[in-house]
């Protein structure tokens, strides 16, 4: 993009144009922070190859997930969450299966359908069996015993490829 320098009043010959490198934000915002599944989410937006504006909140001292301007985002305060023009997103596993389908990864039913299934058992059964004290010692080891089965003599959950799946169980 060409660019000329301010006028300032003098009747000098015009400036000459300069090339400048133009620095746009990216369109899509992703408020987080290093604690949260927001994590998974930029994982996933780095595969995908989509940039995304980082925003990390800082959730102790300066409670910023508690600020009008964040509330309008998600108003129960918590991250992640996503922001792109006027269409706002919040919940882990919604931003995953958003974006899968967003970029094209999400072309049937059927795959819509997997990745949901993979995306909410992470959010739901394999998240309580990992970090809820009280399900921890009976439910974990059954969870990983048959997500070990599930993954026996392959890579990946899903098509023999990479998916949204693969990002949400993690």
């Amino acid at each position: 993009m060409l660019t000329s320098r301010a006028f300032t009043g003098r009747t000098a010959a015009p400036a000459r144009p300069t090339r400048v490198k133009i620095v746009t934000k990216a369109s899509l915002k992703l408020y987080t922070n290093p604690a949260s599944r927001g994590r998974i989410v930029e994982w996933y937006l780095k595969e995908l190859g989509v940039e995304a504006e980082l925003v990390n909140l800082n959730m102790k001292e300066k409670r910023e997930h508690r600020q009008e301007g964040f509330l309008k985002v998600n108003p129960f305060g918590k991250v992640p969450a996503i922001q792109s023009g006027d269409y706002t997103l919040f919940e882990s596993g919604a931003l995953l299966t958003y974006l899968a389908d967003k970029y094209g990864k999400l072309d049937t039913p059927e795959k819509r359908g997997k990745a949901s299934q993979w995306v909410l058992f992470a959010n739901s059964t394999l998240a309580n069996s990992v970090f809820v004290e009280q399900f921890r010692e009976k439910s974990m080891p059954d969870v990983f015993s048959n997500l070990d089965k599930v993954l026996a003599g392959k890579e990946y959950l899903e098509d023999n490829e990479f998916s949204v799946a693969d990002v949400a169980v993690g």
